[in-house]
């Protein structure tokens, strides 16, 4: 049976582990520290299968080379940009089939950085989703070298997903992210409601992911960029008027920022 296991890291990653218990092995999303994932498969007697990269930026890769050296694991990684851990570099439309059975393909997802890919795996008819650091519960990620159209165009693949898919990002940024969201939509009153269930589940310890496609359509400004109210909170907080849909993504993003 195949079950999904955050690894939390760092400070607020979430390394995510897709296991197999009849198998006896595993793929591991997005390492940025080997010392999670090596205790996690030492505890549960599985292997390494291989390693699923998002994008290059050090927490996110930074525990690769010793689990390679550990288990011997292939690294599958953007092409565009290819990290050096990367053994074999894959691009949109590509996919593998986890323990020869479940199909997980690459969507490019590009925006926080040009060579930003999600990995979408179908079990059973319902999608999984690694999005890492192109969206987060009620938020995005920041816009390091990508534009506000290729961004927009990223996260609308995502929320066209259907809304029963599961998305796994890669930080717990949740309760941050809702309070930046109710300052811009105030009078969305399921934000209230989503922060408070997420603040019990934080003050118990417990996760707020994964995330559904349906409730981040509800709660996620970055996904209502055509939303009226969203648009007026936005251009009165910009000062000036915002004729397409990137330039309020552009000001809500830049808001986020020095939120």
């Amino acid at each position: 049976m195949v079950k999904i296991q955050g690894l939390r890291a760092i400070r607020d990653n979430y390394i995510w582990v897709i296991m197999d218990d009849v198998e006896n092995s595993a793929y591991v999303v997005d390492p940025g520290e080997a010392a999670p994932v090596k205790d996690f498969l030492a505890k549960e007697k599985l292997d390494l299968k291989a390693i699923l990269l998002t994008h290059q930026h050090w927490d996110h890769v930074t525990g690769i080379p010793e689990l390679c050296d550990r288990f011997g694991c292939p690294v599958f990684g953007p092409k565009i940009e290819r990290h050096p851990t990367v053994t074999h570099a894959v691009s949109e439309g590509d996919e593998l089939r986890l323990w020869d059975r479940w199909p997980c393909k690459v969507i490019e997802t590009p925006g926080h950085l040009p060579d930003h890919i999600s990995w979408v795996l179908d079990l059973n008819a319902v999608l999984h989703v690694f999005c890492a650091d192109t969206l987060f519960s009620a938020g995005c990620g920041r816009m390091f070298r990508g534009t506000p159209e290729e961004f927009l165009r990223s996260l609308k693949r995502l929320a066209a997903l259907p809304d029963n898919s599961l998305l796994y990002p890669a930080h717990e940024y949740t309760l941050s992210n809702l309070q930046f969201a109710r300052s811009v939509e105030p009078g969305n009153t399921q934000l209230s409601e989503e922060y408070q269930a997420v603040k019990d589940l934080r003050d118990q310890g417990k996760p707020s992911l994964p995330t559904t496609v349906a409730r981040e359509k509800r709660i996620n400004p970055f996904l209502r960029c055509q939303q009226p109210a969203l648009i007026e909170a936005v251009a009165r907080h910009a000062g000036r008027a915002l004729p397409r849909e990137e330039d309020v993504f552009a000001e809500l993003r830049h808001w986020k920022d020095v939120f």
